[in-house]
C-alpha cells in the first residue's frame, strides 16, 4: 500500500513511473517500495462524442491516510514528470482508505 492506479499516460511512461517515482514516494511515505504498486489503466477519453480528446494523465492513489505535506510532495513528484514529459495537464487524486475495511489474504489491517 499505497496502490497507483494511472490513465491518461502513456504505458511507457507508466514503466517509466514504476522505475523512477517509487524509490522517492517510499522515502516520503516511509514505506517500503515493494509495498507501492502501480496499474497502468489504459482508456479513451471522449469530449463531444469525438475519441481521443481532453485527455491528459489522472493518478488515482489508494492509501491509508497521510498528512498534507505528504500528499503535497506525492503531487509534486507526478507533476514534475508529467511535465518533463510534456503532459499540459495532469491530475493527482488521493483516496483515503479506511484498515478495517482493507483486507489482504483475508484479514484487515
Amino acid at each position: 500500500m499505497p496502490h497507483i492506479i494511472i490513465k491518461g499516460a502513456s504505458e511507457e511512461h507508466v514503466k517509466e513511473i514504476s522505475k523512477t517515482l517509487v524509490k522517492p514516494m517510499s522515502e516520503i511515505i516511509k514505506c517500503p517500495e515493494d509495498h507501492i504498486t502501480i496499474e497502468y489503466l489504459p482508456t479513451v477519453f471522449y469530449q463531444n462524442g469525438v475519441a481521443g480528446q481532453g485527455a491528459y494523465p489522472f493518478v488515482n492513489i489508494q492509501w491509508f491516510k497521510r498528512d498534507e505535506m505528504a500528499c503535497k510532495q506525492i503531487a509534486e513528484l507526478f507533476n514534475t514528470f508529467f511535465i518533463q514529459k510534456k503532459y499540459a495537464e495532469n491530475a493527482v487524486i488521493f483516496t483515503d482508505l479506511i484498515p478495517t475495511y482493507y483486507f489482504e489474504n483475508g484479514q484487515h489491517f
